[in-house]
């Protein structure tokens, strides 16, 4: 945020639309270099030299610590699957406890029970 507004953008979201102030991508190049520990004590006229920022090997290395520390995404959701899967399951639970809900809303406005008002069981006065 503080580059941002040293570099002169006032108007910015959570991501900038980079390539549209060049000297806040010069900053933010400048910002990624440093923060590097091998390149932040080269100067930035060893650029301009075409000298590597980098010694030869190391771009293996930093790859292999990012790709070690990288979780694995969880797998995709399914709204709905058929078989006998936790998602089938979930909303088999969701009608179920809806179901009861329902029942049991009718036996209050009633005064019976579902079973009495089909005439399965018979009513003990």
């Amino acid at each position: 945020k503080e580059l941002a507004l040293e570099s002169g953008i006032k108007h910015w979201g959570r991501v900038p639309a980079l390539g549209c102030e060049p000297t806040f991508i010069t900053d933010l190049a400048d910002a990624v270099i440093e923060s590097l520990p091998y390149v932040g004590a080269m100067a930035v006229s060893n650029l301009e030299a075409r000298q590597p920022l980098v010694p030869l090997g190391s771009v293996e290395e930093l790859l292999a610590a990012y790709d070690s520390k990288r979780d694995e995404l969880p797998p995709p959701v399914t709204v709905w699957e058929w078989g006998w899967t936790k998602s089938a399951e979930t909303w088999n639970g969701r009608a179920a406890m809806l179901a009861v809900l329902a029942l049991l809303v009718l036996e209050v406005t009633t005064g019976e029970g579902f079973l009495h008002q089909w005439g399965i069981l018979p009513l003990f006065h």
